[in-house]
């Protein structure tokens, strides 16, 4: 049976002046990771079925939560803020030059397949991160104070967890991280070895395993694949800024503190996925399956 788990990656909105966005350095002590609203073109899932979905044609443009931690273009949104909604968009700048404190993207949503390779793999948490299976489903998401008065209904937490990405394990690939060596099996770009594994020497030596996201094709499927939430449109389109969407409540599941990175939800995984569909469909959110640089 897969697993699925609630994977809790902190980080507020990048605060940046209106033009460029500079590749993020932390505080040069631990990772300060942050969360970008970003603009790019990309692929939509297209339900084909009760239960199946398609790739479908590209939209001109897609606004998503997500994690670069590069260099970007930025603006803020003309329109008043709304609690969780987005102050400024981003567009990613592919050309830009690492500094030795830069830090690294994960998971990487951009472009196919969607990849996970080094987070929370060296804590606590590293046995059941490191021997992920095909099909287990990672929840990436941060997790927000409630705006309630009492306790939850659920586990007595007061941390909500709002979610930024589906991840499905198609399958993995040991490495270590320093030196730098990657299995040929991994096939990875220039852009993911730049942008993600060539800041990991920072930690030193470490042993991980990147995970290919199962992907979407043109043709119907209804096995589980990899998707962000996200809506269609540009900087000039108010109807493309949400808010990252609550599920905690979903699957019962809090979380006691922001700095718990990981819990498993007591559920098959094909279960969890659809669950999370379903909440993100009914917020009228659409399944980002492709996020081309």
């Amino acid at each position: 049976m897969s697993r699925a788990y609630l994977f809790n990656h902190p980080g507020p909105e990048a605060k940046c002046v209106r033009g460029t966005c500079k590749w993020n350095e932390g505080d040069h002590e631990g990772d300060h990771h942050q969360r970008k609203f970003l603009l790019m073109p990309g692929v939509l899932a297209e339900r084909v079925a009760e239960a199946g979905y398609r790739a479908g044609d590209y939209a001109a443009l897609v606004g998503f939560w997500g994690e670069w931690e590069p260099e970007s273009k930025c603006g803020d949104f003309r329109a008043s803020i709304s609690p969780g909604y987005p102050a400024r968009w981003h567009r990613p700048t592919r050309d830009c030059v690492p500094g030795p404190a830069s830090l690294n993207t994960d998971p990487w949503v951009f472009n196919s397949p969607m990849r996970y390779s080094v987070c929370h793999q060296g804590a606590r948490n590293a046995n059941a991160l490191r021997t992920l299976a095909a099909g287990d489903v990672l929840l990436f998401g941060s997790c927000k104070a409630c705006n309630c008065d009492g306790p939850h209904t659920y586990d007595s937490y007061r941390w909500d967890f709002v979610l930024d990405t589906v991840f499905v394990v198609e399958r993995g690939h040991p490495y270590s991280t320093s030196p730098l060596v990657v299995p040929q099996s991994a096939n990875v770009s220039p852009d993911y070895r730049k942008f993600v594994l060539d800041r990991l020497a920072r930690y030193g030596p470490t042993k991980a395993v990147i995970y290919n996201g199962a992907g979407l094709a043109r043709q119907p499927q209804v096995a589980p694949f990899s998707w962000v939430p996200c809506k269609v449109g540009d900087e000039k389109t108010e109807s493309v800024r949400f808010a990252r969407p609550k599920i905690s409540d979903v699957f019962g599941i809090g979380f006691p503190n922001q700095q718990t990175p990981l819990r498993e939800i007591p559920q098959p995984g094909e279960a969890v996925w659809r669950a999370v569909v379903e909440r993100c469909e009914a917020l009228d959110l659409s399944l980002g399956v492709r996020l081309d640089l």
